[in-house]
């Protein structure tokens, strides 16, 4: 079997699994259709990027595609310019993302969608139960006792939350085990 798959395509992204999916998935959603991208817009949020940049790209996609405007490279390009994001070194970082995304689009199918919005949202709740195994560590050695409790507690209401988020993405885009 032939692949299409170019890796010079994607030479962005580095081995971590969630930034493979994360690059993927802003790719993919750059060339979805509001009715393919629906599910995902629903329910990944800014916050399940590991990468700062393509999180941004992600939500003002979603914030123009709730807008009723289309979410293109170039109108997305547009917004981040608009409200300043694109300034300065940070800014700088921020289109090079962005760049990188448009160029990644060839290795990503927007049919695809769902699936990279199931691994962004997954990764992203792993990544909470080791911050979270960190926290109390740390917390453990150091932490008045009366403070140990809740931070567990909010710890535990928040990974709740996630897995309910992640199940309900899950199940709108049919990968529900």
């Amino acid at each position: 079997m032939v692949s299409n798959f170019d890796p010079q395509s994607i030479a962005f992204l580095t081995s971590s699994q969630a930034l493979v999916a994360e690059g993927l998935l802003d790719a993919a959603i750059l060339r979805a259709s509001a009715v393919d991208a629906a599910a995902a817009f629903a329910h990944v949020r800014e916050a399940d990027f590991d990468n700062p940049s393509l999180g941004v790209i992600f939500e003002t996609a979603a914030e123009l595609r709730a807008a009723g405007l289309p979410h293109d490279p170039v109108i997305v390009l547009d917004e981040l310019t608009r409200r300043g994001l694109t300034a300065g070194h940070v800014g700088a970082m921020l289109r090079k993302h962005l760049l990188d995304v448009v160029t990644s689009e060839a290795a990503a199918s927007p049919l695809a969608v769902s699936s990279y919005a199931c691994a962004v949202v997954s990764d992203s709740y792993r990544r909470r139960f080791e911050i979270l195994g960190k926290s109390l560590v740390e917390a453990s050695a150091g932490f008045a006792e009366h403070d140990l409790l809740p931070l567990l507690q909010s710890g535990r209401d928040a990974a709740v939350a996630h897995a309910g988020r992640l199940f309900r993405l899950r199940e709108a885009t049919g990968a529900a085990i």
